[in-house]
């Protein structure tokens, strides 16, 4: 699949259509169940036959968090969110072939980046998928920035075996320049669209929310009738995002920028071990 696929489809998706568009080969990858409805619930309904990739189980390994959601042990608020997204994506038409769940922790992908990487690749050849709508890389969640690393990185493991990977970028959340909360593309690209949902596609989209009951709170800081996509940018992922204003810093999370940039420098030489160039 060449670069120009990307825009292709982005175009396609804005395009009025009597019905989903086919793609087989496409794959919503994300660091939470819930962040596929927030940030590509639209996309989803739109197409038929893609694959929703899912990097943690949604649940910290603290016995706190959750208690604060009403569960007794971490693994009962994983196989809740378990339930939510598959709920969700019934909502959606997705079927639970077509659902993959890694199983990493909450909060954990960054360390576990050089693994992530190996393993989406080897789902992306498993499933034949050729492009990828996965998470900007923004600063806001941990988990959000080593997912959108790894599929870069899972990107140039598939180019060394001959296989190319279109990929997409969607925000989630970030710190603007007044160190607000916001939903919002850092930086205006060329080719990035914005997709307004209404009537029934809204309701459908607000229903898949609703599907994440767990997670009502968080969720009532999106629009569900906007969601935004873009070509991949080229990041540097040896430096911070977002100009190095990281909302997870102000978060319970157990994460610094600095700890994340150690991360991403090993498992960019674990990586360059096999073989792996970062261009």
């Amino acid at each position: 699949m060449s670069e120009e696929a990307a825009p292709a489809f982005l175009q396609a998706l804005l395009a009025p259509q009597d019905r989903p568009i086919a793609a087989p080969g496409l794959a919503v990858v994300i660091a939470h169940p819930d962040d596929e409805t927030i940030g590509a619930g639209a996309l989803l309904m739109r197409t038929s036959g893609a694959h929703v990739v899912v990097a943690t189980d949604g649940a910290p390994r603290s016995p706190e968090v959750a208690r604060e959601h009403g569960f007794a042990r971490f693994q009962d608020y994983a196989a809740a969110r378990q339930r939510e997204l598959q709920t969700a994506m019934a909502v959606a038409g997705v079927p639970p072939e077509r659902l993959i769940m890694l199983g990493f922790a909450d909060q954990g992908a960054p360390f576990a980046l050089a693994q992530l990487s190996a393993v989406l690749a080897g789902v992306f050849m498993a499933r034949d998928i050729t492009m990828a709508v996965t998470h900007a890389y923004e600063g806001g969640h941990p988990d959000h920035d080593a997912v959108a690393f790894a599929v870069q990185a899972a990107k140039r493991l598939l180019r060394l075996r001959g296989r190319p990977l279109s990929v997409i970028e969607m925000p989630l959340y970030r710190l603007d320049d007044e160190d607000a909360f916001s939903t919002s593309f850092a930086v205006a690209t060329p080719g990035a669209i914005d997709y307004n949902l209404a009537g029934s596609e809204l309701d459908r989209k607000k229903a898949m929310i609703a599907a994440h009951a767990s997670q009502q709170q968080m969720l009532s800081q999106f629009d569900p009738a906007r969601e935004q996509f873009r070509p991949a940018v080229k990041h540097d992922f040896t430096a911070l995002p977002n100009g190095g204003r990281l909302l997870y810093e102000r978060m319970p999370w157990g994460i610094e920028g600095a700890v994340f940039r150690r991360q991403i420098g090993e498992a960019m030489a674990a990586l360059a071990r096999e073989g792996l160039g970062w261009d």
